[in-house]
């Protein structure tokens, strides 16, 4: 008997042990699905709050983040469906020059796309965006393939790639900018309500693919200068060097400081800026510049600063880039705050309205480049999801994985940004999401029943008041 007990103790004492001593299977499968899952769990509770929080600003641009992430999402989706299937097609497909025959391609058929749907506003808005994003990065991997192969050995020649960029992309916007006021002229000779949304949203699309492709590449430049070599959009420079990495925080930093510039002088300038269209237009190019190119340099920094560490440490590219994501998310997060609570916590100049504004008008302009800095390091992790899935030796055709899983995601993914997301970021998408036709119809029934009741009163009220004359009428 003791000896059983003895036995018995022991062994179920050394197992527990090895049970908390020991994972079981491979270690970095089992920290890459335990931290998804606890940073699941953790990120739906926090959006939750951010995005019903006391601060009006806060809920605001936590919206627009989160549009943000998932558009960029979406686009990655459409961009990895469209580069796999084009690159198995055209083997030549990698080299620079077909791939800006491509983008020229992909520039036509968006501005079709939105030209077929300009009547649909949120639709209009949500093509534009997805749209643009999907231009902007295959404007990436064609000049940036021609910047790291053709123009590397020095920050000046890759210098030259933002002239090049700067020249095709600046004459694709200006052919289909006149395309588009002679077709919208083209009929009765006036620019409808309709037709003048469609051109805005157009530029939109333009100005984002522009500042998407210059951005990139200036912080390439930026990047090849402080790392004293070229590298690539998926590469990490080969040695860990402190001061270049503060110098590449300092210069993402200074362009953001860039952005805040930009954004005054719009706001001082509007009513200058009102009767002169491409200036306004060169000004809001210029703007988004600034966010994007520093949203890019500084994500460049915090890679150098941690990610090949983190690789080493979690043992998987996922995991690694996973937690960047995250922990620029929550510095993100932190930032605008405290920038918020800065606002309004600060007694300087209190009265005077227009201080309000600039002050509002600057945490607008930091809170547009952090809200890119999440969205750019969340396109990382989700083009090294889907690649790292497609390549694996257990699931199949790397084609067929990476075409069937990006459509199935897409499908799930774009209807709800659209309809539930998008429409939260602008005021003026607000009608047009479910949510507002849901309540337009629920008022309209509202007003139905409460006007029902009211006939129904009123002709109980009659009949009381025929009964009570026919009571009181003598015979």
């Amino acid at each position: 008997g003791e000896g059983h007990g003895e036995g018995h103790g022991e062994g179920h004492g050394e197992g527990h042990g090895e049970h908390e001593h020991h994972i079981i299977g491979s270690e970095g499968v089992t920290i890459t699905a335990a931290t998804c899952l606890l940073g699941m769990t953790a990120s739906i509770q926090v959006l939750f709050y951010l995005t019903n929080c006391s601060f009006p600003l806060v809920r605001t641009m936590t919206w627009k983040m989160v549009s943000a992430t998932i558009s960029i999402f979406a686009a990655v989706l459409v961009f990895n469906m469209s580069y796999a299937l084009v690159a198995r097609l055209f083997p030549d497909f990698t080299h620079h020059h077909p791939q800006c025959l491509f983008l020229i391609c992909v520039w036509i058929l968006s501005q079709a796309l939105m030209y077929r749907v300009q009547e649909k506003p949120l639709a209009l808005c949500a093509t534009a965006t997805l749209w643009g994003h999907v231009t902007g990065f295959f404007g990436i991997h064609s000049f940036g393939h021609m910047q790291e192969h053709d123009f590397s050995s020095s920050p000046w020649e890759a210098m030259k790639v933002v002239f090049i960029a700067s020249g095709v992309v600046c004459a694709l916007s200006w052919a289909t900018h006149f395309l588009r006021r002679h077709v919208s002229l083209a009929d009765d000779g006036d620019i409808s309500e309709f037709e003048e949304i469609w051109m805005e949203r157009c530029e939109d699309y333009e100005n984002d693919v522009i500042t998407m492709v210059l951005g990139f590449l200036i912080s390439q430049v930026l990047r090849c200068l402080f790392a004293h070599e070229y590298v690539g959009h998926e590469a990490e420079p080969s040695g860990f060097d402190v001061g270049a990495i503060v110098q590449l925080f300092v210069a993402g930093l200074l362009l953001a400081a860039g952005l805040i510039a930009a954004t005054l002088f719009r706001g001082w300038n509007a009513k200058l800026l009102s009767g002169h269209p491409h200036i306004t237009r060169f000004s809001v190019i210029a703007q988004d510049f600034f966010g994007m190119s520093s949203a890019w340099t500084l994500l460049w920094a915090f890679r150098w600063w941690c990610l090949g560490r983190w690789i080493t440490q979690f043992q998987s590219d996922v995991t690694a880039k996973l937690a960047l994501a995250v922990f620029v998310s929550i510095a993100s997060v932190s930032v605008i705050f405290a920038l918020n609570m800065a606002v309004k916590l600060s007694k300087l100049d209190s009265n005077s309205a227009s201080s309000s504004k600039d002050e509002l008008k600057l945490l607008r302009a930091v809170t547009m480049a952090v809200g890119l800095l999440v969205g750019l390091s969340w396109e990382t992790t989700f083009s090294t999801a889907i690649e790292s899935l497609a390549i694996s030796d257990r699931t199949g055709d790397p084609l067929f994985v990476q075409v069937g899983l990006s459509l199935a995601l897409f499908v799930v993914v774009f209807p709800s940004w659209q309809w539930y997301v998008l429409p939260r970021t602008e005021k003026k998408l607000e009608k047009y999401g479910p949510q507002a036709q849901i309540q337009s119809r629920e008022d309209e029934d509202l007003v139905k029943a409460l006007g029902s009741d009211s006939e129904d009163e009123g002709e109980k009220s009659l009949s009381e008041d025929d009964d009570v004359d026919r009571a009181v009428r003598p015979y």
